[in-house]
């Protein structure tokens, strides 16, 4: 997939059109977003969460990206700063949602505009049961925040799917 953006983006198909290609990554942990290129507060032993407006996670870090290297580079990167633990069903149990995100924007020279699109991927930590997993404390309060949001993602894709082709608007 990312080679033919970058194929697209490479190419001198428009010469009115530029292209920039750039990368985040950050995870839901206990119902917090995380940039998982940040340091660890070292007094803390933590990340700080991000603020969230509309919609958005404030400061995230994005980095430009010139190839599918670079994107592989940092999803590595991101990759090893996730949350996780050891339970009985997994020795490295994710313990939060993981969302990378490539931002693609088409600058057009001869008309001064942007279009922007962006491609979310997304990996969501499954579903918990207490007892298969031997959770207690720490482990079970993230299993339940886990299991919670999986069910309001649940019942936002039930909405939409009731929604679709409608034409009214959905309340959530």
């Amino acid at each position: 997939m990312t080679d033919s953006i970058f194929e697209i983006a490479n190419s001198n198909y428009n010469q009115n059109i530029e292209y920039q290609v750039s990368f985040s990554m950050a995870e839901i942990y206990n119902e917090k977003v995380y940039d998982l290129f940040t340091e660890i507060n070292s007094k803390q032993n933590e990340r700080t969460a991000l603020k969230i407006e509309n919609c958005k996670a404030k400061n995230l870090s994005c980095f430009p990206v010139g190839n599918s290297n670079d994107i592989a580079h940092y999803l590595e990167k991101g990759y090893k700063n996730r949350s996780i633990a050891s339970t009985n069903m997994n020795e490295y149990s994710s313990r939060a949602h993981t969302i990378a995100t490539i931002y693609l924007a088409q600058i057009s020279t001869t008309e001064k505009s942007t279009l922007k699109s962006q491609i979310n991927i997304v990996d969501l930590a499954g579903s918990e049961r207490a007892a298969k997993t031997g959770a207690e404390g720490t482990r079970l309060e993230e299993g339940g925040k886990i299991n919670r949001s999986l069910m309001h993602l649940g019942t936002v894709i039930r909405e939409l799917a009731k929604q679709r082709g409608t034409g009214r608007e959905l309340n959530l």
